[in-house]
This record gives C-alpha cells, sequence and structure tokens, in this order.
C-alpha cells in the first residue's frame, strides 16, 4: 500500500519535501475529512469459521483462474496485516486498509507502521522543525487519497498545520523517496495474485465464509523452485509485502464462488501477511473537493 505521496512521511515509504516540512509548524485546527469506506481497517487476522466437510472444487482450475477473477472486480476493499521478524531494521508490522475504485485509478489507503513513525520523526528532526503536535504515535498512521495522479494527505491530526482536512503538494517533482520494508504499493496485487495461481500441491481442505459468503479453502507452498520460476515482478511483490523472499512460502487461500481470492495467508522465514476483499464491485470512497485541500 505504498504511495508516492508528494512532500509527507508515509507509513509504507518515506517521501519528503523539505519545503512542505520547513514551513508545517502551525497548530490550526483541522477540519472533518469526508467519510470513506476506507477510513476504519477492519481485523484481517480474525481467521473465517471452516465448516467439517469442504464442498469439493477443481483446485487446478480454480488457481487458473485466479488473475482473471480478481482482474474483472473494478472495485474492492482489501485490509491487511503483515509482520516480518529478523530485518536489518529490527522486527516490523504494519497493519492497513485500501479502497480501490474504478478499474484501479484511485484509491484511499489508511495504515499504520511505528517504525514509519520512528524514520518520519527522525526526517523532520533532520531536515526541519518538528511541527506542533506530532509524535511518532500519530506519524505512524497515514491516511492518503491516490485520484488522477495527485496525492492528497490527510491531515486530520493537524500535523502540517493546514486548515483543511486535506493536503496536496504543489510540487511532486521536488520530493524524495526512502524505500522501506513492507511497502506495498496496490498496483502490485494483481502480480500478487499471479504469483499465488502457481501454487504447489495445492488442495482443498474445506470450506470457510468471508464477508458473508461461502469460499473453498485452499493450501499450498511456493518452495524454492516455484519462487525462482516466478516473474521479476511477481518476486518483487512478494518481497515488498513480506520484507523478504522466504527460502518457502506456505499459502492459505480462501477463494469464493465467483474465483475470487477473498482471503489470503502468507508465512515463512519469520514473516507473516494476512490479506482480506470485501465490497467486490461495490467499493467506493468520495475524491476530496476543492474546499477540502490545501495546496502547498
Amino acid at each position: 500500500m505504498r504511495s508516492p505521496v508528494p512532500a509527507l512521511l508515509t507509513a509504507g515509504c518515506v517521501t519528503l519535501s523539505l519545503g512542505l516540512v520547513l514551513s508545517a509548524c502551525g497548530s490550526a485546527e483541522p477540519g472533518t475529512a469526508p467519510e470513506t469506506k476506507a477510513a476504519d481497517a477492519t481485523d484481517a487476522t480474525e481467521e473465517p469459521a471452516e465448516t467439517a466437510e469442504p464442498a469439493p472444487v477443481d483446485v487446478p482450475e480454480l488457481l487458473e483462474g485466479l488473475t482473471e477473477a480478481f482482474g474483472s472486480v473494478s472495485s474492492h476493499t482489501v485490509t491487511a496485516d503483515v509482520s516480518a521478524d529478523g530485518l536489518a531494521e529490527g522486527d516490523l508490522t504494519r497493519t492497513g486498509s485500501c479502497t480501490v475504485m474504478a478499474e484501479r485509478e484511485a484509491h484511499h489507503c489508511v495504515s499504520e507502521m511505528p517504525y514509519a513513525g520512528e524514520l518520519a520523526m527522525e526526517a523532520f528532526e533532520e531536515y526541519g522543525s518538528v511541527p506542533e503536535g506530532a509524535t511518532v504515535e500519530k506519524l505512524a498512521r497515514n491516511e492518503y487519497i491516490s485520484h488522477d495522479g495527485l496525492i492528497y494527505i490527510n491531515d486530520s491530526d493537524g500535523i502540517y498545520g493546514v486548515d483543511t482536512p486535506w493536503l496536496r503538494s504543489g510540487n511532486p517533482e521536488g520530493s524524495v523517496s526512502v524505500t522501506m520494508p513492507l511497502d506495498f504499493e496496490v498496483a502490485e496485487l494483481s502480480d500478487l495474485v499471479d504469483a499465488l495461481s502457481t501454487l504447489g500441491g495445492a488442495e482443498q481442505v474445506g470450506t470457510g465464509e468471508v464477508d458473508g459468503g461461502e469460499a473453498a479453502v485452499i493450501e499450498g507452498t511456493l518452495d524454492d523452485e516455484g519462487l525462482a520460476a516466478l516473474s521479476e515482478a511477481q518476486r518483487e511483490s512478494l518481497h515488498t509485502l513480506l520484507g523478504r523472499t522466504p527460502e518457502e512460502l506456505a499459502v492459505t487461500l480462501w477463494v469464493d464462488a465467483d474465483g475470487f481470492p477473498v482471503r489470503v495467508e502468507l508465512s515463512g522465514d519469520g514473516s507473516e501477511g494476512v490479506m482480506e476483499f470485501s465490497e467486490l464491485g461495490s467499493a467506493s470512497f468520495d475524491i476530496p473537493s476543492d474546499g477540502e485541500v490545501t495546496v502547498r
């Protein structure tokens, strides 16, 4: 759920415009952000219940159709909960939610990553004064909307001292990005699904309910040979989500009646990730109006 956010520090990657940081020391009262369906992420780690006797499915056919089924849905909300132990940066966690609509031309994401908050505070201290009211906890939370090539940052905490709910940089080219672990982009979801369609030894182990609908539960692995056979983009999608490329990746998929992977569980070499999809075909959110946005 990474964002190329101009001029701000995000939970997935750090992007910094010195002009904005140096002028972001006000304490104006922010307005109320427009309500969106992505604003509060649900707990993706809550495991759905499984039934004792699964309705049999054709597992190879189901896996083969994952990419097409995923691509056929123009809007959805995805929640994610990821942890990675033993990275060079330490033991990291990230939770978040993204609503994607209009064939992924717009998305609204909320994420929280403690390590990003620490890194953001260090950057503020290095490149300029720390905004009034800013804390590591507040900086660890990031909410943004991407639409029509523009990035809108929510400033409900008033960290950047604007009197509108949203902030946008007027100079996207003047940004500096620092890639971080667990730095995942919405655009990489299709590559991730492509990778999962190549599961080895996959078999159905039951059925479960996800977002009110029944889904076949499929378990399989991507071993070293399977991972090596993936395309560069597919391997990159796994690496950025999990912070590493495991030598072997255990995968559990919940696939609905339309062949869509409504829940994905991944684990290997100290990294774990859970992603759950909902509001398929009906997810939406409001783009901020001009009166709700400050441009710097």
